[in-house]
């Protein structure tokens, strides 16, 4: 059977990225706004959570003049009993134009405190850093203008970008898709030397031959964060001629030695990156590896259906069902069908 090469093709040029919020909670448009139209927001501990009530004591007050040790009576709470966690409450109704969050992790502290200064304006690295990694549009946004107005400290980047990437391909990292792209914007920012030297480095990593094949029976087909990373890298890169073409050339190099798995990842980064070089890249990827090539695109079809493009969604699905023989993977492809209930 035949791949068919140029409908895969067809695909890959109307494929583009485009900075989306998480569609199953939109906290990353609506944070900012929360924080702002509360009148209270504070540090608080979960002291009953239960079907029927749930309440929290104030520990720290971070806006407002509730009082501490106050216990305020919540609606619901998704922490658990015994977690510390930030509230907003009493929020102006009048406007009250968007969805609204009353509670997020304690690690956004923060990020919350700087979004209550109504006059917020990041004018330090330490702050641009934090802001960088922020959850919301506004605190990621205004990092990104930072490094916009002061690319010289670019470099700065670096160890947060390893850090987090590391740490989301060894373990996990909330809203990871989100952080990485923020980090990857801000790095690409300078067109020179050093960001190209930067950027192949870190493709230098990820195309390392020594990386182990596909292990069907341990391997996690949620997503691919490997192909996330790359993804961010040709997508930002665009921005750039020469940076983008080295990028691309390095991947083409390199096809021939990559393992399986390494080659679902990069089908899913191109697949879901526009790119005006990427119908040579998937008809060589898809040659290479038919179960590899039908993985990235698995990965790229549960991407765009989870953000609610369903209709590309299940051309991505449905050839790579058309091209896979491995029995997992076939059998995840056909649930992903039927949970997307594709008409």
């Amino acid at each position: 059977m035949k791949i068919k090469i140029l409908l895969l093709t067809q695909i890959a040029v109307i494929s583009s990225y485009v900075a989306l919020a998480c569609p199953a909670c939109n906290i990353h448009n609506y944070m900012g706004n929360s924080i702002r139209i509360s009148n209270n927001v504070f540090v608080g501990k979960v002291v009953t959570n239960t079907k029927s009530k749930s309440y929290v004591k104030v520990i720290n007050v971070i806006k407002g003049d509730i009082q501490i040790n106050k216990k305020i009576q919540m609606a619901y709470v998704y922490h658990q009993k015994g977690d510390t966690a930030i509230f907003c409450i009493d929020p102006s109704h009048e406007q009250m134009q968007f969805p609204f969050y009353s509670e997020y992790d304690i690690n956004d502290l923060q990020e919350v405190a700087f979004i209550v200064k109504e006059d917020s304006v990041v004018t330090d690295l330490n702050t641009a850093l934090m802001c960088i990694t922020g959850n919301s549009y506004e605190a990621a946004s205004m990092g990104i203008e930072f490094f916009k107005r002061n690319p010289k400290y670019s470099g700065n980047l670096l160890k947060l970008y390893d850090s987090i990437n590391n740490a989301a391909i060894n373990n996990n990292v909330k809203y990871f898709e989100w952080k990485n792209a923020s980090i990857t914007e801000a790095l690409l920012i300078r067109n020179d030397e050093f960001t190209q030297t930067t950027v192949l480095n870190v493709l230098d990593i990820f195309l390392n031959p020594q990386t182990e094949n596909i292990n069907w029976d341990s391997l996690d087909l949620s997503e691919s964060k490997t192909g996330i990373i790359l993804h961010h890298l040709l997508a930002f890169s665009q921005q750039h001629d020469v940076l983008h073409k080295l990028i691309v050339d390095k991947i083409l190099s390199s096809l021939p030695q990559l393992t399986n798995h390494q080659l679902a990842d990069f089908t899913f980064a191109i697949l879901y990156s526009k790119s005006i070089d990427n119908k040579a890249l998937i008809s060589k990827i898809s040659l290479t590896n038919r179960d590899a090539f039908a993985l990235g695109l698995f990965y790229t079809g549960n991407k765009l259906a989870y953000y609610n493009n369903k209709s590309l969604a299940q051309q991505y699905l449905l050839s790579s069902l058309e091209i896979c023989s491995n029995p997992k993977l076939r059998k995840s492809i056909e649930d992903a069908l039927k949970r997307y209930s594709f008409k």
